[in-house]
């Protein structure tokens, strides 16, 4: 059994060498689940001086690459 998590941290100001942590992704050997808090995300989005950055994209494309992969048992074999 090979499950593992990985936790994204977003990094307002790299000067400061301050994060955020904002998702957890888990993999227990058959399929992606993935947890965004709603409290750092609003924390997030007020501290991020980047406009540039759209959290609710990057959130969008993390949740349609977990759908991609649990739908194609392929793909999720490469992380086994």
């Amino acid at each position: 059994m090979k499950s593992f998590y990985s936790i994204l941290k977003l990094s307002p100001n790299i000067a400061t060498e301050d994060s955020i942590t904002i998702n957890l992704l888990l993999f227990n050997d058959e399929k992606f689940r993935t947890y965004f808090s709603s409290s750092k995300k609003r924390l997030t989005n007020k501290l991020l001086d980047d406009k540039n950055l759209n959290l609710k994209f990057i959130i969008q494309q993390i949740l349609e690459k977990c759908e991609e992969l649990n739908k194609d048992k392929k793909d999720s074999q490469f992380f086994l």
